[in-house]
């Protein structure tokens, strides 16, 4: 991976342009860069990005890259969904989004940030859902477990989407309600006896948040 100065600079290169090491729009861009290494974006797609989004007519004339113009293809093949707020933790950017300043090297805390990740997978399920019960998934059928995985997604979106619940909050929230209440596992399909518990439990929080108008993404 390039370092995210040679990105940053790769982008202005393609506009034309040197902005001041303190111009808004630079550290702007900056932001949104390392955005996209905190979310192991392939070098590749984030190169393919900067020359996308670098021939937008709206880019050239405010000269920065915006969270919000990131295009839709970075998501592909993921569980989560663009400018989604996602209640579990697992789905947040854990490094309280601290950016490096491309040019002092001083590290500019963002510890107000509440950003999601932008790729997860079937597999970081399944990835969580043995970690949290200390299972080898090298005993486990793999495509089994992932086949339910995909059968409990579908299957919550269909059921409570209306509510305005994720399936993929609930699939998590219910790993981690049945290890805290001691249950025994086999697969991931032994989760769903405590459904209804955890969903409304998700419910209260999900009011709790939109009552206090904190279910909102925040960019660093």
């Amino acid at each position: 991976m390039r370092k995210n100065s040679d990105l940053v600079n790769y982008f202005y290169e393609l506009l034309g342009c040197v902005p001041d090491h303190e111009d808004d729009n630079l550290i702007q861009t900056n932001k949104v860069i390392q955005y996209l290494i905190d979310c192991n974006i392939d070098e590749k797609d984030i190169i393919n990005t900067i020359e996308y989004e670098a021939s937008i007519e709206n880019v050239i004339d405010n000269e920065h890259l915006t969270f919000e113009d990131l295009p839709d293809s970075l998501w592909k093949d993921s569980l989560l969904e663009k400018n989604v707020y996602y209640l579990h933790s697992e789905l947040h950017l854990s490094n309280n989004a601290n950016v490096v300043d491309i040019f002092s090297g001083d590290v500019i805390s963002s510890n107000n940030a509440i950003e999601m990740k932008m790729k997860y997978s079937e597999e970081d399920v399944l990835s969580y859902f043995c970690s949290a019960f200390n299972i080898d998934s090298d005993i486990m059928i793999k495509d089994k477990e992932i086949g339910a995985i995909k059968y409990l997604i579908k299957t919550y979106t269909d059921q409570f989407k209306k509510c305005g619940l994720n399936a993929i909050d609930i699939v998590l929230t219910l790993i981690d309600d049945a290890f805290n209440q001691g249950m025994r596992v086999y697969t991931i399909l032994d989760i769903q006896d405590c459904l209804y518990t955890t969903v409304e439990y998700l419910k209260s929080i999900q009011s709790e948040l939109a009552l206090n108008n904190t279910n909102k993404i925040v960019w660093r």
